[in-house]
């Protein structure tokens, strides 16, 4: 191995190792998953849902565009459903009662929509064009 290669392989490994560090400086500088995670408070209408797992609805901050339901106790594996309003709805609480009934089985939902409390409608949420983040009206 010639003397410019050995001075260039230390220096790759000089500046792979600068550029980690600095990911690692980076990551532990974020705020903690917990505080981007936050609970939705919604009281569900009729039946509680009725498969065995409680259900947890949520809004990720690092996923502001859309509404997590999930079963409390979260496995490692889970399947997942994405659930779309449909209609140009984006509410995530347009159908919780729902999407609660399927995550009280094991799913993790992720629905297009931020949790838009109190806006009418089925669930609570009023969706379709006009509505709250919906399509505005044509001409």
């Amino acid at each position: 191995m010639g003397r410019l290669q050995v001075t260039w392989t230390r220096a790759s490994a000089l500046a792979l190792t600068a550029l980690v560090a600095a990911y690692v400086t980076h990551i532990s500088a974020q705020e903690p998953a917990a505080e981007k995670i936050q609970a939705v408070a919604y009281t569900q209408k009729g039946n509680p849902p009725t498969g065995p797992n409680q259900v947890v609805i949520e809004h990720d901050l690092g996923l502001t565009t859309h509404t997590i339901y999930r079963p409390a106790n979260l496995r490692s594996k889970a399947p997942l459903l994405v659930w779309g309003e449909g209609g140009c709805a984006k509410n995530g609480l347009t159908f919780p009662e729902y999407l609660s009934e399927i995550a009280s089985y094991g799913f993790v939902i992720v629905a297009d929509g931020p949790p838009v409390q109190n806006a009418g409608g089925p669930g609570g949420a009023k969706g379709g064009p006009g509505g709250p983040g919906g399509a505005k009206g044509g001409p």
